[in-house]
């Protein structure tokens, strides 16, 4: 099946669960959302922030998976196999998260609105997460953004705001000053 209109089901499938009132919200993250933004790079799985209706609960996955099992789709480990492409569901906590969400743009997938954290948001999660991968993907966006005209796509005012309020700025100064 064509990757695209496996994406795009996908979009479709996620959105049906907000209008059917199974999870509040939702939005892409991590590698999708940093292929979308940037430039394509390796991922295996699509990653997605939620907010859920009834986060006091323990099993805050189980209205998903529940719903998901019902449309027919497996679930593996930690994936949900939706069109054949592996889907995580990631709470949306710390603050950080949650205001990715929140704050998420919604674009045209083809003809479907698809949900996916902002770039500011991408950078401020990128650089609190610290992972390995995730050092190498903010020192090549921010590459990119000093080269190309992406910076149209960036809201440097936004970033800094984001930075301040989830108390990232002087680490994101110190990652800015190490790539020099």
């Amino acid at each position: 099946m064509d990757w695209d209109l496996q994406m795009e089901k996908v979009i479709k499938v996620l959105n049906s669960l907000v209008e059917d009132e199974i999870i509040q919200d939702y939005a892409i993250c991590g590698g999708m959302a940093y292929t979308h933004y940037f430039e394509p790079d390796t991922t295996f799985d699509l990653d997605i922030f939620v907010i859920f209706n009834d986060e006091s609960r323990i099993e805050v996955l189980r209205p998903v998976y529940e719903r998901l099992k019902n449309l027919g789709y497996e679930i593996e480990d930690e994936y949900v196999i939706i069109e054949g492409i592996n889907v995580q569901f990631l709470p949306s906590d710390p603050p950080l998260l949650r205001d990715s969400v929140l704050n998420l743009n919604v674009v045209k997938y083809y003809n479907t609105d698809m949900k996916i954290v902002s770039v500011e948001y991408l950078l401020a999660i990128l650089l609190q997460t610290n992972r390995s991968k995730d050092k190498i993907r903010l020192a090549a966006a921010i590459g990119l953004l000093k080269e190309s005209d992406i910076t149209t796509k960036l809201d440097n005012q936004q970033l800094q705001s984001i930075l301040e309020r989830h108390d990232l700025k002087e680490k994101w100064e110190d990652f800015i000053e190490n790539e020099k």
